[in-house]
């Protein structure tokens, strides 16, 4: 990975049967190395790809 290069994470929520569901409140935290958070992003349906699928560049 080169700097400036654009990251995807995505995450997908399931039930413990398997089912995909979409939580209440989705929220990316960020921490740096020494475990400190450093940002707190609030996920909406901007960042949804379905059903119990998020994601944020």
């Amino acid at each position: 990975m080169l700097q400036g290069d654009t990251v995807r994470l995505k995450c997908h929520f399931k039930t413990f049967d398997g089912k995909s569901v979409d939580p209440v409140d989705v929220k990316l935290t960020i921490y740096n190395s020494k475990k400190e958070q450093i940002e707190q992003i609030p996920l909406s349906d901007t960042n949804k790809e379905n059903v119990g699928v998020y994601f944020y560049n």
